[in-house]
């Protein structure tokens, strides 16, 4: 049986959750460059989560609601750029 497609979302303005995950190097200069760049370049987001282990650094982070879609891709365009793995997750809209 197909799953039924999810209720629709009767607001004004949807939110939609937008979580940044970025497995990069420890490395504290391209660490400090990059989130600098989230915070200036490509509009405000939310550092949830930034685990250090083995000499590699997982950060999550949350799009603030001002971060367009091209914001999420820079911000992918430049982690892989410092060759960084990366995984964009958009979780269903809801009210805000």
């Amino acid at each position: 049986m197909d799953a039924l497609p999810p209720p629709p979302v009767n607001c004004e303005a949807p939110a939609q959750d937008v979580l940044l995950t970025v497995n990069a190097s420890a490395d504290e200069d391209e660490y400090s460059a990059f989130v600098g760049d989230l915070q200036t370049g490509y509009e405000a987001w939310t550092l949830v989560s930034d685990n250090v282990l083995d000499g590699k650094r997982t950060l999550i982070f949350r799009a603030r609601m001002s971060v367009t879609y091209k914001a999420v891709m820079d911000a992918t365009f430049n982690a892989n750029a410092r060759g960084w793995t990366t995984s964009v997750t958009f979780a269903e809209p809801s009210c805000t």
